[in-house]
């Protein structure tokens, strides 16, 4: 599965309908919340950083690296979901 535009999350209101309407889990590293969406037949992500995390440069390498994780382990999730990390 490759992350193009369909398959990220990127509007704020389908960041806040994931963690209105979710399960979520969480540990001392990140938060990670999932949303099924039937109607869809493909899983979109979302990556979200606080400045707890450091400056800029730092929010930006946490999510490439949680994005390039993502990009090995999610081809074998079956579609229909939508997570936020």
């Amino acid at each position: 599965m490759r992350f193009g535009k369909i398959n990220r999350l990127r509007l704020a209101k389908d960041f806040e309908l994931v963690k209105a309407d979710s399960t979520k889990a969480d540990c001392s590293a990140f938060v990670f919340y999932l949303r099924a969406t039937p109607e869809k037949d493909f899983s979109r992500l979302g990556v979200v950083t606080s400045r707890k995390v450091g400056c800029a440069v730092e929010r930006n390498r946490a999510r490439r690296v949680i994005l390039a994780a993502a990009r090995t382990v999610l081809p074998e999730v079956e579609g229909g979901y939508d997570l936020v990390f």
